[in-house]
């Protein structure tokens, strides 16, 4: 089998020559790792790149900080993503990590929700065509990366324990968000659908150290 094929008979659970590898660190971790990988000559079987997802335009920084934030000041470094999540550095212990705030904490109403600047994800289909061409000429799999797909967006941008009571309260701001980030998922999804990947990775973290966030019963009925 090719590399490509070895992969995608690996996802279709029909036999394969080899399992390929892919790690994904935080950027300390990955400093060391690629340091340790030249060092020692380690080669690392690859079976996947991922494919160039659309462009997208979202509101400028300025209207989120003087819509949103107005009454917060943040630390040097803190910076605003497309969603209007602001992400504050913390100390030197915490690495990667950032404090979040959630543009939608303060949200009382479905049309507050509906006139947000969700960011908007443009056509880019024939790039992207081109890009996964690439890669299966380089006998890769093409990947779509979606993880942090439609839970774990929507409760960055209102706050986990909002849109928890939300959605326990049956509040329709809940519907709302929800509906529009996976209607903006499902944009993306098919774009990469349309270019020609082979698979899409999606993914919400919906696990604490012990038990899921919510009842199984919830999420298959809510």
């Amino acid at each position: 089998m090719t590399n490509r094929e070895n992969y995608l008979s690996i996802a279709r659970k029909t036999g394969y020559d080899y399992m390929p590898v892919n790690f994904s660190m935080c950027p300390s971790l990955a400093e060391r790792y690629n340091a340790y990988v030249k060092e020692h000559d380690v080669r690392v079987p690859v079976g996947e790149a991922s494919v160039r997802g659309q462009p997208v335009k979202s509101a400028p920084r300025e209207m989120f900080l003087e819509r949103y934030y107005r009454d917060k000041t943040f630390k040097p470094g803190t910076h605003i993503d497309v969603w209007g999540v602001a992400h504050e550095p913390g100390s030197a212990a915490a690495y990667h990590m950032t404090y979040m705030y959630h543009p939608m904490e303060d949200f009382d109403s479905v049309e507050q929700i509906l006139d947000y600047p969700f960011p908007v994800f443009c056509e880019a289909l024939e790039d992207q065509k081109k890009h996964v061409e690439e890669i299966h000429s380089a006998d890769l799999a093409a990947i779509g990366h979606m993880e942090v797909t439609i839970w774990e967006t929507a409760w960055y941008m209102r706050g986990m324990e909002n849109l928890m009571c939300d959605m326990i309260s049956e509040d329709p701001m809940a519907e709302a968000l929800l509906d529009r980030v996976t209607e903006i998922s499902v944009t993306r999804a098919v774009s990469f659908a349309k270019a020609g990947a082979d698979a899409l990775f999606l993914g919400d973290d919906v696990g604490m150290q012990r038990t899921i966030m919510m009842s199984e019963g919830f999420t298959a009925n809510g």
